[in-house]
């Protein structure tokens, strides 16, 4: 069972009409995007995933990294790992991810994550955002979920105390968005 399978077990939608709606959104999901997808997103020089196409699929010279893009691939990975265990380089490209992630997008000195780099893994902005650390929790969580990697669990957990501990409006509640280096 896939990713839609697991959306659609209410007794009411396993009519012949919902099945067939399952297949297709299976068939968009493995042709259309995730053949597409990968391993071309896959950046086997510098680590992480590359973002910038063109309309034909051929990756862009410019490719700075967004914490959210990056850890959204390895939320998707992940997931593919979790739906769809017979694609056996999925764990492969997910911990690929969590690398690069890992190494240029966690602050070693101050915590959470940047916002943006390069190619290459340089910071471009020190500023920290609400949004892209929590994807990057997201993302981990998806993969502890399916490595059972204690190195990703680490990640995970010291990524969400420093956004709870830095961002959390303890005032008004909710977390802010745009935070300093420092949090």
């Amino acid at each position: 069972a896939g990713i839609f399978m697991s959306c659609m077990n209410a007794p009411d939608t396993k009519t012949a009409i919902h099945q067939e709606l399952i297949r297709e959104m299976e068939d968009v999901l493995n042709h259309a995007m995730l053949e597409v997808w990968y391993p071309a997103f896959i950046d086997s020089i510098y680590g992480g995933y590359l973002s910038n196409f063109d309309h034909a699929w051929k990756a862009q010279e410019q490719q700075n990294k967004f914490i959210v893009t990056q850890a959204r691939h390895i939320w998707t990975t992940a997931e593919v790992v979790h739906h769809y265990p017979e694609r056996s380089a999925y764990p492969e490209y997910a911990m690929h991810g969590f690398d690069f992630l890992k190494k240029f997008f966690w602050d070693r000195d101050n915590g959470g994550f940047y916002q943006l780099t390069d190619r290459q893994g340089n910071v471009l902005s020190d500023e920290k955002r609400a949004y892209g650390n929590a994807f990057g929790i997201y993302g981990l969580a998806a993969l502890y979920k399916v490595s059972k990697k204690d190195e990703v669990l680490s990640l995970a957990r010291d990524a969400f105390h420093w956004f709870d501990e830095h961002a959390r409006d303890s005032v008004n509640g909710g977390y802010f968005e745009y935070l300093a280096q420092d949090g």
